[in-house]
């Protein structure tokens, strides 16, 4: 190596370590690890509110808290707290003033909490909880002692454009191999089939207008499967083509 090569190498790793030294200074270790304060921010159709997971302590630990603030002031409204280990996964506006929740449970610090399959509703202000879906529904629900327990896993499938308070949820029964798609009302928690196929673990594509349109998941082969719905006949058809995958 020439004297001119070494003489640039050393001046390089100077000047690195120059730099590492200085982002040292600027930037404490404690920036790169720490966990994220706020998470998931939501903003409402009027854009006068967001709700943010927001991470607030609670003896040695952070729990994450679904907090709703006012903008632009953004003056906090409420900090809606579960049960000790459960947690808001996510969380969507059905009106400017009422939000789906879907809850998971902690599993460790450094673990990403899991999905439960229930789904909670609940105004700004932490007024008119309801229980939407799970397997606490007879206890937890105004209408559990009409549908009962939900021994399975349902999460949001859409939210409709006209902001009613209703959704559509996906709903997979541990006991049966279908895919069922309800409407239900965030309010009062009653619900209505809107499709069912004898096919587990589909996931619905919807319209702009709300219908669904496909499911789509796999075999138990792992092999792509697609259902289109024809709206006339209102029946869903298995697309049977080789290049699905």
């Amino acid at each position: 190596m020439s004297i001119n090569k070494i003489f640039w190498v050393c001046v390089s790793f100077s000047a690195f370590n120059h730099l590492s030294a200085q982002a040292a200074d600027l930037i404490p270790l404690e920036d790169f690890i720490k966990p994220d304060q706020f998470a998931h921010p939501r903003l409402s159709p009027d854009g006068k509110h967001i709700a943010i997971s927001v991470n607030l302590p609670q003896e040695d630990r952070f729990v994450p808290t679904m907090s709703v603030f006012q903008l632009p002031e953004f003056k906090m409204i409420s900090a809606i707290r579960m049960p000790a280990f459960e947690v808001p996964e996510d969380f969507e506006w059905l009106t400017n003033t009422r939000l789906v929740v879907s809850k998971a449970t902690e599993h460790g610090s450094q673990e990403k909490p899991m999905s439960t399959g229930e789904v909670l509703a609940v105004n700004i202000d932490g007024s008119k909880q309801e229980y939407l879906y799970g397997y606490n529904m007879f206890k937890m629900s105004s209408k559990g002692a009409r549908y009962d327990d939900d021994y399975g896993y349902g999460s949001v499938a859409n939210i409709p454009s006209i902001r009613n308070g209703n959704l559509l949820l996906q709903e997979h029964k541990w006991s049966n191999k279908h895919s069922t798609l309800i409407e239900i009302n965030s309010i009062n928690a009653s619900r209505k089939t809107i499709a069912d196929l004898p096919m587990p673990g589909l996931y619905f594509t919807i319209q702009n207008n709300g219908s669904p349109r496909f499911a789509s998941g796999t075999d138990e082969n792992n092999y792509g499967v697609l259902f289109e719905r024809n709206s006339e006949k209102n029946e869903w058809i298995q697309i049977k083509d080789g290049n699905l995958g």
